[in-house]
C-alpha cells in the first residue's frame, strides 16, 4: 500500500535524493503511495523536505499518489487526518493519480516550495482547513493544479462503545434532536472520543444527543454537535501551466487565493463550488493572473460573500467567459482587468446567469471582449467599468 509509511513526530529530509519506482507497483484500479501511511487514528508533526519522487515507471492505470497523508482508500476522502504536516521543496513526477494529498480533517499544515509534474488527476489535493499552500509549480495535471475539498464535515463524539464501526456508508439518526446525515467514517477506530465525518445532513444536531445507526446498531453520545468545516486555507504565488483547472475550491469556505499564475488552463483558471453541505462564504480572490482558453473566473452554485478583486485574465479563446457569476450572492468584483482575442470574438467580461443575488462590479476594464456585463437576473450595482475596442455590447 505505501512504500515508505510515515510516523507521527518524524522528519523525513532527502537531502536532494530521488525515490525512483523502477516498475511494478499497483495494478490497474490498484491503490497505493510512494509515502503514506496506515495509522487509523490519525498523525502530527511531519516534515517532508527536499526529496523527488519519480513515478514514470508506476503502473499508470493504477490509483497511485506521491505523498499521501491520512489513512483511507484513495478516492474515499473520508479518511483519518493528519495535523501539522510540512511538504517542502519536494519534486513529484508522474504520479498516474494525485501527486500530494492530504485527508479529511487535516489542519495547519504547509506545502510549499514543490514541483509537481504530470500528474494523471490532480497536483495537490487537500480535504481539510487552516493551512497555506505556497510557491509552488504544478505543471500537466489531468484535472486541477490544486483542489480544496470540503464536503465532510465533523461533529465532535464521545463514549462509543463498539470498536469498528461506521466503516462504510451508513445513515445515522441523532436523538432528541431528529436530525439525521449520512456518515461516511469515524476518524478514531477504537478510542473512547473521536469525529464523525458526514454530509447530506438534515436538522441540527444538539449536544448530548444519542447517535444510533441503522445497521450497526451502535450508540454513541454527541459531545458537541459544533460543526468543524473545512477551508481558512491561503493559496498565493504558485504557478500552474497546462492544468485542466489552476485552483477549485469544492465546497469550502474562507479561502483566500492571491497572487497566483495560472497559465493554459483547458476549463476555468479559478472556480468556486459547492458540492453538498451549507453554502460557503468569505473567499477572496485578487491578485491572479490567468491565461485560459476556457475561462477565467467562475464562482457557481451558491457561494455567499466573496470577493474577486484586481485580477487580470486573458482569454485566449473566443466565446469565453472572463468571470462567471452562477446561483451566487453578495459578490463584489472590483479592479479586474480581462482581454479577449477580438471585439466580435462571442466573449463576455462578466457574465451573471441562473439565479443571483446583489453583484458589486466597480472599476472593472476589459478591451477585446464583444460583451461587456451581462446582467441576467442579478441585482447589478455597476460604478466606473470600462470597456475599449469592444463589440456593440462592451
Amino acid at each position: 500500500y505505501h512504500a515508505l509509511r510515515m510516523h507521527s513526530n518524524t522528519t523525513l529530509d532527502g537531502n536532494g535524493a530521488t525515490i525512483k519506482v523502477t516498475s511494478g507497483g499497483p495494478g490497474a484500479g490498484g491503490h497505493g503511495s510512494i509515502i503514506g501511511n496506515d495509522n487509523a487514528t490519525g498523525l502530527e508533526n511531519i516534515t517532508v523536505r527536499d526529496v523527488t519522487i519519480d513515478m514514470a515507471s508506476v503502473n499508470q492505470s493504477s490509483v497511485t499518489i506521491g505523498i499521501i497523508a491520512g489513512n483511507g482508500f484513495v478516492g474515499n476522502y473520508a479518511g483519518t487526518p493528519v495535523e501539522n504536516m510540512r511538504i517542502e521543496g519536494c519534486e513529484i513526477l508522474d504520479s498516474p493519480y494525485l501527486g500530494i494529498q492530504l485527508r479529511d480533517g487535516s489542519n495547519n499544515f504547509a506545502i510549499q516550495n514543490n514541483y509537481v509534474k504530470d500528474s494523471g488527476n490532480i497536483g495537490i489535493q487537500i480535504v481539510g482547513r487552516d493551512g497555506r499552500i505556497s510557491n509552488n509549480r504544478v505543471v500537466g495535471s489531468g484535472d486541477n493544479a490544486i483542489d480544496i475539498y470540503g464536503q465532510y464535515r465533523v461533529i465532535n463524539y464521545d463514549a462509543r462503545p463498539v470498536a469498528g464501526s461506521f466503516t462504510g456508508s451508513e445513515t445515522l439518526n441523532f436523538s432528541p434532536s431528529g436530525a439525521s446525515a449520512t456518515f461516511y467514517q469515524d476518524t478514531n477506530d477504537a478510542g473512547a472520543s473521536g469525529k464523525l465525518l458526514y454530509h447530506s445532513l438534515t436538522g441540527t444536531p444538539a449536544d448530548n444527543d444519542s447517535i444510533t445507526g441503522a445497521t450497526s446498531g451502535t450508540q454513541v453520545t454527541a459531545s458537541s454537535a459544533e460543526e468543524e468545516p473545512n477551508g481558512n486555507v491561503v493559496i498565493s504565488d504558485n504557478f500552474f501551466e497546462d492544468c485542466y483547472r489552476g485552483v477549485f475550491l469544492e465546497t469550502v469556505g474562507n479561502c483566500a487565493v492571491a497572487g497566483n499564475v495560472v497559465k493554459d488552463s483547458t476549463d476555468y483558471g479559478i472556480m468556486v463550488n459547492r458540492g453538498f453541505g451549507p453554502e460557503p462564504d468569505g473567499h477572496t480572490i485578487t491578485g491572479n493572473k490567468i491565461r485560459s482558453a476556457g475561462g477565467g473566473i467562475n464562482v457557481n452554485q451558491v457561494i455567499f460573500r466573496t470577493n474577486v478583486v484586481g485580477n487580470n485574465i486573458e482569454l485566449t479563446a473566443g466565446s469565453q467567459i472572463g468571470i462567471r457569476l452562477q446561483f451566487s450572492y453578495g459578490i463584489n468584483v472590483t479592479g479586474n482587468s480581462l482581454r479577449g482575442t477580438g471585439s466580435g470574438d462571442g466573449s463576455t467580461a462578466i457574465l451573471c446567469t441562473s439565479t443571483g443575488g446583489e453583484l458589486l462590479a466597480v472599476g472593472n476594464y476589459w478591451e477585446q471582449i464583444q460583451n461587456g456585463i451581462d446582467e441576467g437576473p442579478f441585482v447589478v450595482k455597476s460604478v466606473g467599468n470600462y470597456g475599449y475596442n469592444s463589440g456593440a455590447n462592451g
